[in-house]
């Protein structure tokens, strides 16, 4: 009986056909039919296909990994230029904290030495930053804050007491009736150019109340008695913050302005925020400016300054 034909789904692969025929007892070589060839054929189409995409994908890979190296290098040079930068930049910024530190040092050295000239003692200058820094002087958030504007006066010298010197304004805004102490936060708005246009007076319950009707002397005894001696010694430092404190047998419950003024850095190119600093304490129910407090407190206690006739 003649051997059947093979079908397509029964064709052999390459290695296959070798192996058939190799093996004379299985098949002989006139045997292999078209298909057979064909098959073969097929099998040398689709490995020379496949070894073709081989080589297209390792073309494709060299070519990106060459664009990756390229990135590479590129990103290297950038981020060696970034580096160098900032490392030029932590240079100066070393040599600018040297400075500072100099400075500093400098500084401290002149505010020790001018306050020793003033004859203020590091007590005493403690004291009176812990009073000028005090909680009680913090203004009450839940209370309205009433507004003054002015314009602004350089004979004044930024006093709001010079701008309202009977508390006139304070007394239309309504200060005395409300009872308590208050807080006077003053700010001068400049323009561009430097000129001042604006005096601002913030005006804010204190949330501070007197109980006890100690005197204020009796509440800050070490302050007042340093700042007294200092005074005797003939320090004007001393004499001035008498001025500005409450008055040492003052003991009322109220009536009391502490004004601030804001201060802005001293060097611009520092980003700092500017402070609010002690300047002043005026009784509203008896005004008092400055130069009539220092001559008062000069003849109270004795003092060898000259007062201003």
């Amino acid at each position: 009986m003649p051997k059947s034909i093979s079908t397509d789904s029964e064709l052999s692969s390459p290695q296959e056909l070798l192996n058939d025929s190799d093996s004379t007892d299985k098949r002989r070589v006139s045997e292999i039919t078209l298909l057979d060839v064909q098959q073969g054929k097929r099998w040398v189409d689709t490995l020379t296909r496949e070894e073709e995409a081989f080589e297209l994908n390792r073309e494709r890979l060299v070519e990106r990994r060459e664009a990756i190296n390229e990135e590479l290098t590129a990103l290297q040079s950038r981020l060696v230029r970034e580096r160098n930068a900032i490392e030029s930049k932590l240079d100066a910024l070393r040599k600018r904290r040297k400075d500072a530190k100099e400075n500093l040092r400098v500084a401290e050295k002149a505010f020790k030495t001018g306050r020793t000239e003033a004859k203020i003692s590091d007590e005493l200058w403690s004291l009176y930053e812990k009073f000028c820094a005090a909680a009680f002087l913090k203004p009450d958030p839940n209370e309205e804050v009433l507004v003054l504007d002015n314009i602004p006066r350089e004979e004044f010298k930024d006093m709001f007491i010079n701008y309202d010197p009977e508390f006139a304004d304070a007394r239309r805004m309504g200060l005395f009736g409300m009872g308590g102490h208050w807080r006077c936060d003053r700010i001068t708005t400049h323009s561009p150019s430097g000129r001042p246009f604006k005096y601002t007076s913030e005006f804010k319950k204190l949330k501070y109340t007197t109980r006890s009707l100690k005197r204020w002397d009796e509440r800050f005894p070490k302050l007042y008695a340093s700042a007294i001696e200092a005074a005797k010694n003939g320090s004007t430092a001393a004499l001035e913050m008498l001025v500005a404190l409450p008055d040492a047998d003052d003991s009322g419950a109220s009536g009391k302005l502490f004004e601030f003024a804001y201060v802005e850095p001293l060097d611009p190119n520092l980003k700092q925020e500017g402070r609010w600093e002690f300047r002043a304490c005026h009784d509203l129910y008896r005004p008092m400016k400055s130069e009539e407090r220092r001559e008062s407190i000069i003849q109270r206690y004795d003092l060898s300054f000259m007062v201003t006739e």
